[in-house]
């Protein structure tokens, strides 16, 4: 059995916060008549201090225990596999009493695997779009997404997160390439009925080296009507000591801006954004992992004053790959009310595992 922990204390304008390190344990059986039974335990913990400021005003801040996340993975055999992450969301905040409206569901799904290569997921899951977004927080060096994640997760037409829907996964590891196409149709159960479809189309182009081709559109209805498309086109490198992505995003919707001049009017986005990080290792159990990822952004491109930008850097210090340290700085400059003006932010990430 392992325990991890994870704490997070941050500076930040916009609230965010970074996943922690998970608790894991794992146990194995055997079912008479069914084949080998394998579950799976995890969970996750971490809190923050947020520190509010303006460029030019002062500081607010406030301490929570923001998430509490569990996770139970059961497998039978290679073909049935049903996963369930119930997550508990300011459990401890200054002003705020716990409610039931506090607990979401991160995953709950059925996955049944008839062959090796195919792969068929029926619950809620992650939508298979965006190089930033496909990989979980913890593997990311970065302990923030960055600004065009927020934009993408924060639009009334959301790009991003975590849907309820039916998805395919075909992947073909002995042709040359080894492609991979997850195709899937979703639909938001919490807000106004949409439509969603999502896909993702890669293959390897060097060991290591992945290219995605990625593409999500959406539409709601019930008193919220809108129609959005976004498309990315990324490259995701990761072999011993080097993690990198480099991505470029492309979209429009009805309804991406909170308050357009027509209902009818589409607004469009650009976006672009960069990650690297490089291991270094110290000593036999020491490793220290420092990166800087950049991304530039603008939301609506039928406007000129809107323009984005953020640049962030910092340092993991890593120990038997048990406990991790990471330090993180940002920096934003947003020309876009709707989003976030000038901001830093500072983030101090803390992760133990005890075996």
């Amino acid at each position: 059995m392992r325990l991890c922990a994870g704490v997070l204390l941050t500076t930040l304008l916009l609230g965010n916060s970074a996943e922690a390190l998970p608790l894991i344990g794992q146990t194995s059986s055997t079912a008479e008549g069914l084949g080998p039974l394998r579950a799976e335990v995890k969970a996750a913990v971490f809190t923050r201090l947020r520190g509010v400021r303006a460029d030019g005003g002062t500081w607010a801040s406030d301490a929570s225990l923001t998430r509490a996340r569990m996770k139970l993975d059961l497998r039978l055999g290679r073909w049935l596999r049903a996963n369930l992450e119930p997550e508990f969301r300011n459990l401890i905040s200054p002003g705020a009493e716990p409610s039931s409206s506090n607990v979401d569901l991160a995953d709950i799904f059925l996955e049944v695997r008839p062959i090796s290569a195919l792969r068929f997921r029926v619950g809620q899951m992650k939508v298979p779009f965006g190089a930033f977004e496909r990989p979980g927080r913890f593997e990311l060096p970065v302990i923030n997404r960055g600004l065009i994640s927020q934009v993408l997760d924060r639009t009334p037409l959301d790009f991003v997160g975590r849907r309820f829907g039916l998805e395919t996964r075909l992947r073909l590891k002995r042709v040359p390439l080894s492609p991979e196409l997850v195709v899937g149709g979703y639909g938001d159960l919490e807000g106004p009925p949409s439509e969603d479809f999502g896909f993702d189309l890669s293959a390897r182009l060097l060991k290591g080296g992945r290219l995605h081709l990625s593409g999500m559109s959406t539409r709601t209805s019930g008193g919220v009507d809108g129609r959005g498309y976004s498309g990315g086109l990324g490259f995701q490198y990761q072999r011993k000591a080097i993690f990198a992505i480099v991505e470029v995003l492309l979209g429009g919707s009805v309804g991406l801006l909170p308050n357009p001049a027509r209902a009818d009017d589409m607004s469009s986005f650009f976006g672009v954004r960069g990650m690297f990080g490089y291991t270094l290792g110290l000593s036999g159990t020491l490793e220290l992992q420092p990166y800087l990822a950049a991304e530039l952004m603008d939301p609506n491109l039928q406007t000129t004053d809107d323009l984005g930008t953020g640049l962030r850097g910092g340092l993991n210090l890593i120990w038997l790959r048990a406990l991790r340290v990471g330090l993180e700085l940002d920096r934003y400059a947003v020309q876009a009310a709707f989003i976030v003006h000038q901001s830093t932010r500072l983030t101090l990430f803390v992760g133990v595992s005890l075996e």
